[in-house]
């Protein structure tokens, strides 16, 4: 016999703003002519899932039959390459570590760094040295392999794999993607180049969301809650 005792579960989801987010999501899509996108809002305090969006979208009383593409849920379903959005949190992890301070210097003029396999470039060539807050300001490509370099190929993978990468978010939805990041022993030196300022590997919207929220939440990870948490 089913327990009486228990208590009723709430979702998460706050109706207005997953409406607003929904709506965004839609505007700024059509405006840039996107075939799909996603939005993703989460209470960085308690890990709750405020808002969740996907686009295109359907009306669940009439599915689409013949679109598969409006069926998927892009922010969980969906593979995308983090980029310059990886910077901040890699910083934040070489920080804790004690790899860099804020005031370390990187030589990052001429924005063209040659190495094995290749070549990496900053989109902003610099004429002088640059600080950590400075590779972040000018989104450098050059200084964050620099900041790699002295943390090496295992904390780096070590530290994508702390804030959420590769593994499922845990919400439970059908279809969730847990990432793709190949293990350090198997990166070239330009992989190795790419991976520290956010090519070379994939994540879903949700992931970069649960990853933000532990920047932006303090350095906690208080996970991706799909359940409302009693307010004390």
């Amino acid at each position: 016999k089913p327990s009486q005792t228990l208590p009723n579960l709430r979702l998460s989801i706050d109706l207005s703003i997953q409406q607003f987010a929904q709506d965004a999501l839609r505007d700024g899509a059509v405006r840039s002519k996107a075939k799909g996108g996603s939005a993703v809002v989460i209470d960085v305090t308690s890990g709750e899932l405020l808002a969740i969006a996907s686009y295109p979208t359907y009306d669940l009383n009439n599915p689409p039959n013949n679109d598969p593409e409006a069926r998927r849920f892009r922010p969980v379903m969906d593979a995308i390459e983090l980029g310059s959005a990886s910077k901040p949190m890699w910083i934040a992890k070489a920080l804790d570590h004690g790899i860099i301070t804020p005031n370390t210097i990187f030589d990052v003029r001429g924005g063209k760094m040659f190495l094995a396999g290749g070549m990496i470039r900053d989109d902003h060539a610099m004429s002088v040295p640059l600080d950590t807050q400075g590779v972040l300001r000018f989104s450098s490509n050059i200084g964050m392999y620099k900041i790699s370099l002295k943390a090496g190929r295992e904390r780096l993978y070590d530290s994508l794999m702390k804030v959420g990468f590769g593994r499922s978010p845990g919400t439970g939805f059908p279809g969730e993607w847990k990432g793709r990041i190949h293990k350090p022993e198997n990166w070239s030196e330009m992989r190795f180049a790419n991976m520290s300022f956010g090519q070379g590997y994939a994540i879903s919207a949700l992931q970069l969301a649960h990853a933000v929220s532990i920047m932006a939440g303090g350095g906690q990870d208080r996970g991706v809650n799909l359940i409302a948490k009693d307010k004390e």
